[in-house]
């Protein structure tokens, strides 16, 4: 009920201070030019107040972040949750909007067809009425958070539903108005155009790789191409009545397609299928398609399916991936390359034989292949550093160490199993900074 008893609090005021002469009705408009009756607050807490409603809202919603409106103070009477989410975030100046409780004036801002209502959250410039209470909010660029005024107290940033209002009905806005032109600029120029305006001034904004080639204002607008990569249109609209509004940017890409990144792994074992798709600068680049090339080649496999590659892996080693990519403005060359490191290491495996052993066993080093065998040729299999000096340690069924070898060389060790008791034990061999384990069964 707190702000049922904030929005009679500020009507009481609005009376006394209209009774005095002191508050002052100051009409605004729509982005449509639409009139919206609006009032001054002259009227204002002192600093004791301010400062003790700050506390108070900052206490009892501590997940909430209470931003200034004046000097160092967030409560304030100069303006109410509807001024501030439909007119003073679009830079207009202090008002407050509606001045009765279920006062419908904030309404008429997508009544006209200045705002659409749209399915869910937007991001920063959204508006957001609390259709189940009488509360606006705007957006920001976190989903689920909002900025709004709570009634003739604070300016607070807050998760929707963290806040004194009712929040089981809440309706989405964005201005009814775009930029509309294409999204991929080649060698001419692109035609720009605001639509839906009832009139007014617009001006015109572009990235640095883009040059206004219409006189500003004019709508439809042209921007033509300075350099490639990403780009953006800008456009902010004055009503007749004065206020202004800016749209949303509309991005852009200048050129050919360029790579930002490659999603795949930059360490793979050897005798492995390695997986690598291409991330462009961005998709507005419309690329049409992509070429690999792998650095050196030395044996392996390069399956180019365009939009992503596979690579089979015979030989260990150090490589580079490079991939390009082209669109219409570029075909039929190619934009530039971006490559990425790949390091191919060997990976082994231990064999126990026989096993389970009765007298002797021997304990052999090789290394892993592909599981798909068919991928295996002697000619690329990998083969094993019989100068590598390996480590093995056998433990019994307690974890007892039961046998220790030290810097054997070659492929393969010998263990003498005789007097041993019957039972399964743990064998553990270091190769290569590798840890091998498996199970040795002995049977008498």
């Amino acid at each position: 009920m707190k702000h049922i008893i904030n929005i009679l609090i500020v009507s009481q005021l609005i009376f006394q201070g209209l009774a005095n002469g002191q508050d002052y009705r100051s009409d605004v408009c729509t982005p449509k030019d639409v009139n919206v009756t609006a009032y001054v607050i002259t009227s204002e807490y002192s600093d004791y107040w301010k400062g003790y409603y700050d506390s108070y809202y900052a206490s009892t919603y501590p997940n909430a972040e209470i931003l200034t409106t004046n000097g160092t103070y967030s409560t304030t009477q100069k303006f109410n949750c509807h001024g501030y989410a439909w007119h003073i975030s679009d830079g207009g100046s202090n008002r407050w909007i509606g001045y009765y409780q279920g006062n419908t004036d904030e309404y008429i801002y997508w009544e006209d067809g200045s705002y659409i209502e749209v399915t869910g959250f937007v991001p920063y410039p959204g508006k957001v009425s609390y259709a189940s209470d009488d509360h606006s909010a705007i957006t920001t660029n976190q989903s689920g958070w909002f900025i709004s005024k709570w009634g003739n107290k604070v300016l607070a940033r807050h998760r929707y539903d963290d806040c004194p209002y009712t929040s089981s009905n809440l309706k989405y806005y964005k201005l009814n108005f775009q930029i509309t032109g294409p999204s991929l600029l080649c060698n001419s120029a692109g035609e720009y155009s605001l639509s839906n305006t009832p009139g007014g001034e617009i001006t015109w904004g572009q990235s640095n790789n883009l040059s206004r080639s219409s006189s500003q204002g004019a709508n439809p607008c042209s921007f033509s191409p300075v350099s490639d990569g990403q780009g953006w249109v800008s456009a902010s609209f004055t009503s007749g009545c004065g206020t202004s509004f800016t749209m949303p940017q509309k991005n852009v890409w200048v050129g050919a397609p360029q790579i930002a990144s490659i999603d795949g792994p930059t360490s793979t074992p050897n005798n492995n299928w390695a997986y690598y798709t291409p991330v462009l600068e961005s998709e507005l680049s419309s690329a049409t398609d992509y070429e690999w090339i792998l650095n050196p080649i030395n044996g392996n496999s390069v399956y180019d399916y365009g939009n992503y590659c596979d690579i089979a892996f015979y030989n260990s080693g150090s490589y580079q991936l490079l991939v390009r990519a082209k669109n219409n403005c570029s075909d039929p060359n190619f934009g530039p390359y971006y490559g990425t490191g790949i390091y191919v290491y060997e990976t082994y495996s231990m064999m126990v034989s026989p096993n389970p052993a009765t007298t002797e066993a021997t304990i052999s080093i090789m290394p892993s292949g592909f599981e798909d065998a068919t991928l295996k040729s002697a000619s690329t299999e990998a083969t094993l550093d019989e100068n590598t000096e390996w480590d093995i340690e056998v433990y019994d069924s307690m974890q007892g160490l039961k046998l220790k070898k030290q810097k054997l060389r070659g492929k393969s060790t010998k263990i003498n199993t005789q007097g041993w008791k019957e039972g399964v034990y743990m064998v553990r061999v270091k190769y290569n900074d590798e840890l091998l384990t498996g199970k040795l069964i002995v049977k008498k």
